[in-house]
Protein backbone atom coordinates (compact mmCIF):
# COMPACT_ATOMS: atom_id res chain seq x y z
CA UNK A 1 0.00 0.00 0.00
CA UNK A 2 1.51 3.58 -1.04
CA UNK A 3 1.96 6.11 1.09
CA UNK A 4 -1.34 8.27 -0.85
CA UNK A 5 -3.69 5.30 0.35
CA UNK A 6 -2.59 5.15 3.56
CA UNK A 7 -3.18 8.81 4.16
CA UNK A 8 -6.46 8.58 2.59
CA UNK A 9 -7.74 5.98 5.00
CA UNK A 10 -6.69 7.51 7.66
CA UNK A 11 -8.44 10.47 6.49
CA UNK A 12 -11.86 8.86 6.48
CA UNK A 13 -11.18 6.96 9.52
CA UNK A 14 -10.46 10.28 11.44
CA UNK A 15 -13.71 12.06 9.83
CA UNK A 16 -11.25 13.87 7.84
CA UNK A 17 -9.78 16.11 10.53
CA UNK A 18 -6.11 16.23 11.38
CA UNK A 19 -4.76 13.83 13.81
CA UNK A 20 -2.20 15.22 16.49
CA UNK A 21 1.02 13.20 17.14
CA UNK A 22 0.52 13.92 21.08
CA UNK A 23 -2.61 14.81 20.93
CA UNK A 24 -4.62 16.10 24.53
CA UNK A 25 -7.34 13.33 24.12
CA UNK A 26 -7.03 10.45 22.23
CA UNK A 27 -9.48 9.21 20.32
CA UNK A 28 -11.46 6.32 21.28
CA UNK A 29 -10.33 2.59 20.11
CA UNK A 30 -12.07 1.05 17.15
CA UNK A 31 -13.06 -1.50 18.87
CA UNK A 32 -15.21 0.73 21.58
CA UNK A 33 -16.90 2.79 19.07
CA UNK A 34 -19.77 0.54 19.26
CA UNK A 35 -19.46 -0.85 22.96
CA UNK A 36 -22.24 0.68 25.15
CA UNK A 37 -21.43 0.22 29.11
CA UNK A 38 -23.81 -1.93 31.12
CA UNK A 39 -24.84 -1.21 34.76
CA UNK A 40 -23.65 -3.13 37.24
CA UNK A 41 -25.86 -5.68 38.94
CA UNK A 42 -26.91 -4.76 42.88
CA UNK A 43 -27.70 -7.57 45.21
CA UNK A 44 -30.43 -5.97 47.25
CA UNK A 45 -29.92 -7.29 50.07
CA UNK A 46 -25.85 -6.57 49.97
CA UNK A 47 -27.12 -2.98 49.33
CA UNK A 48 -29.61 -2.77 51.89
CA UNK A 49 -27.22 -3.96 54.32
CA UNK A 50 -24.54 -1.82 53.30
CA UNK A 51 -26.85 1.32 53.43
CA UNK A 52 -27.54 0.24 57.58
CA UNK A 53 -23.66 0.06 58.04
CA UNK A 54 -23.59 3.38 57.15
CA UNK A 55 -25.90 5.00 59.16
CA UNK A 56 -24.79 3.45 62.10
CA UNK A 57 -21.60 4.22 61.25
CA UNK A 58 -22.19 8.30 60.52
CA UNK A 59 -24.84 7.61 64.16
CA UNK A 60 -21.71 6.42 66.53
CA UNK A 61 -19.26 8.53 64.84
CA UNK A 62 -20.72 11.87 65.49
CA UNK A 63 -22.16 10.04 69.13
CA UNK A 64 -18.61 10.12 69.91
CA UNK A 65 -17.26 13.66 68.65
CA UNK A 66 -19.51 15.23 70.62
CA UNK A 67 -19.36 13.34 73.60
CA UNK A 68 -15.20 14.20 73.73
CA UNK A 69 -16.48 18.04 73.27
CA UNK A 70 -18.57 17.97 75.73
CA UNK A 71 -15.90 16.42 78.46
CA UNK A 72 -13.36 18.91 77.22
CA UNK A 73 -15.90 21.55 77.72
CA UNK A 74 -16.91 20.05 81.25
CA UNK A 75 -12.96 19.71 82.31
CA UNK A 76 -12.82 23.66 81.15
CA UNK A 77 -15.63 24.79 82.93
CA UNK A 78 -14.29 22.69 86.62
CA UNK A 79 -10.96 24.43 85.69
CA UNK A 80 -12.59 27.96 85.53
CA UNK A 81 -14.64 27.00 88.99
CA UNK A 82 -11.76 25.64 90.74
CA UNK A 83 -9.58 28.93 89.81
CA UNK A 84 -12.38 31.11 90.92
CA UNK A 85 -12.75 29.65 94.19
CA UNK A 86 -11.22 32.38 96.97
CA UNK A 87 -11.18 31.86 100.25
CA UNK A 88 -11.37 34.80 103.02
CA UNK A 89 -7.41 34.39 103.87
CA UNK A 90 -6.29 34.10 100.82
CA UNK A 91 -8.19 37.37 99.44
CA UNK A 92 -7.16 39.18 102.54
CA UNK A 93 -3.37 38.22 101.75
CA UNK A 94 -4.02 39.48 97.99
CA UNK A 95 -5.74 43.25 99.51
CA UNK A 96 -2.98 43.85 102.03
CA UNK A 97 0.08 42.70 98.81
CA UNK A 98 -1.58 45.62 96.73
CA UNK A 99 -1.69 47.72 99.21
CA UNK A 100 1.75 47.68 100.01
CA UNK A 101 2.45 47.59 96.47
CA UNK A 102 0.84 51.07 96.24
CA UNK A 103 2.42 52.61 98.91
CA UNK A 104 5.65 51.61 97.49
CA UNK A 105 4.72 52.93 94.03
CA UNK A 106 3.48 56.36 95.41
CA UNK A 107 6.29 56.39 97.41
CA UNK A 108 8.63 56.33 94.10
CA UNK A 109 6.68 58.41 92.51
CA UNK A 110 6.71 61.07 95.33
CA UNK A 111 10.50 61.36 94.95
CA UNK A 112 10.35 61.57 91.37
CA UNK A 113 7.99 64.53 91.64
CA UNK A 114 10.26 66.36 93.82
CA UNK A 115 13.59 65.65 92.01
CA UNK A 116 11.54 67.22 89.17
CA UNK A 117 10.12 70.07 90.92
CA UNK A 118 13.83 70.88 91.94
CA UNK A 119 15.44 70.58 88.96
CA UNK A 120 12.38 73.28 87.41
CA UNK A 121 13.03 75.60 90.45
CA UNK A 122 16.69 75.17 89.57
CA UNK A 123 16.57 76.11 86.24
CA UNK A 124 13.88 78.78 86.80
CA UNK A 125 16.61 80.56 89.26
CA UNK A 126 19.17 80.56 86.87
CA UNK A 127 17.29 82.02 84.41
CA UNK A 128 15.94 84.68 86.74
CA UNK A 129 19.39 85.54 88.67
CA UNK A 130 20.58 85.83 84.31
CA UNK A 131 17.55 88.07 83.33
CA UNK A 132 18.44 90.31 86.87
CA UNK A 133 22.43 90.47 85.83
CA UNK A 134 21.16 91.53 82.36
CA UNK A 135 18.95 94.28 83.42
CA UNK A 136 22.09 95.34 85.70
CA UNK A 137 24.47 95.64 82.81
CA UNK A 138 21.40 97.76 80.65
CA UNK A 139 20.94 99.89 83.25
CA UNK A 140 24.31 100.85 84.13
CA UNK A 141 24.71 101.17 80.47
CA UNK A 142 21.84 103.79 80.47
CA UNK A 143 23.33 105.26 83.30
CA UNK A 144 26.78 105.72 81.88
CA UNK A 145 24.97 107.34 78.62
CA UNK A 146 22.61 110.10 80.74
CA UNK A 147 25.94 110.93 82.55
CA UNK A 148 27.83 111.19 79.22
CA UNK A 149 25.00 113.32 77.87
CA UNK A 150 24.78 115.28 81.21
CA UNK A 151 28.61 116.28 81.13
CA UNK A 152 27.39 117.12 77.19
CA UNK A 153 24.91 119.43 77.89
CA UNK A 154 26.57 122.66 77.92
CA UNK A 155 27.57 122.51 74.34
CA UNK A 156 23.96 121.80 73.35
CA UNK A 157 21.98 123.88 71.43
CA UNK A 158 18.63 124.82 73.30
CA UNK A 159 15.97 127.46 72.40
CA UNK A 160 17.82 129.97 75.26
CA UNK A 161 21.43 129.60 73.91
CA UNK A 162 20.16 129.31 70.01
CA UNK A 163 21.12 133.19 69.12
CA UNK A 164 24.69 132.55 70.59
CA UNK A 165 25.30 129.33 68.80
CA UNK A 166 23.86 130.96 65.83
CA UNK A 167 26.33 133.90 66.06
CA UNK A 168 29.30 131.67 67.21
CA UNK A 169 28.65 129.34 64.04
CA UNK A 170 28.97 132.57 62.16
CA UNK A 171 31.65 134.02 63.47
CA UNK A 172 33.69 131.14 63.48
CA UNK A 173 36.80 130.83 61.50
CA UNK A 174 36.64 129.31 57.86
CA UNK A 175 37.79 125.63 57.96
CA UNK A 176 40.47 124.28 55.12
CA UNK A 177 39.32 121.29 53.84
CA UNK A 178 41.75 121.26 51.31
CA UNK A 179 44.58 118.28 52.02
CA UNK A 180 44.98 114.58 51.82
CA UNK A 181 45.27 111.93 54.17
CA UNK A 182 47.63 109.58 53.52
CA UNK A 183 47.83 105.77 54.47
CA UNK A 184 49.53 106.19 57.50
CA UNK A 185 46.96 108.82 58.82
CA UNK A 186 49.30 111.96 57.80
CA UNK A 187 47.62 114.83 56.87
CA UNK A 188 49.10 116.47 53.84
CA UNK A 189 47.92 120.00 52.98
CA UNK A 190 48.60 121.81 49.64
CA UNK A 191 51.23 124.71 49.16
CA UNK A 192 49.00 127.41 48.93
CA UNK A 193 46.69 126.91 51.82
CA UNK A 194 43.01 128.94 51.40
CA UNK A 195 43.84 132.79 53.09
CA UNK A 196 41.06 134.30 54.05
CA UNK A 197 40.97 137.30 56.67
CA UNK A 198 38.55 137.88 58.95
CA UNK A 199 35.65 140.78 58.76
CA UNK A 200 33.93 141.96 61.80
CA UNK A 201 29.88 142.33 60.91
CA UNK A 202 29.17 145.85 60.50
CA UNK A 203 26.00 146.94 61.02
CA UNK A 204 25.56 150.47 58.40
CA UNK A 205 26.77 147.06 55.70
CA UNK A 206 23.14 145.45 57.08
CA UNK A 207 21.21 148.68 57.13
CA UNK A 208 22.34 149.59 53.61
CA UNK A 209 21.63 146.39 52.31
CA UNK A 210 18.16 146.45 53.31
CA UNK A 211 17.34 150.02 52.17
CA UNK A 212 18.47 148.59 48.48
CA UNK A 213 16.65 145.89 48.83
CA UNK A 214 13.54 148.12 49.70
CA UNK A 215 13.94 150.55 46.90
CA UNK A 216 14.16 147.61 44.53
CA UNK A 217 10.72 145.73 45.24
CA UNK A 218 8.06 147.64 43.83
CA UNK A 219 5.61 146.43 46.62
CA UNK A 220 7.87 148.23 48.89
CA UNK A 221 6.15 150.85 51.07
CA UNK A 222 7.66 154.00 52.59
CA UNK A 223 7.12 154.99 56.00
Amino acid sequence: MSKLEVFAKTLADLGHKRFRKNPRVYPKAKSKLLKVRQPTPVDPEEDELCRKWWTDYRLQYEATSKLFAYEIYRQKMEAMAISRTDHEHERNRRQELTEHWNRETQLAATDKLEELLKLQIEKQNIKITEFMNKETVFSEKLQADLAAIKMLSEQMITEENLDEKIDEIMNSDVVDYNFIVDHKGNIIRGSKPLQQAKSAPSTTGVQEEEESVQNDHPMSVTS
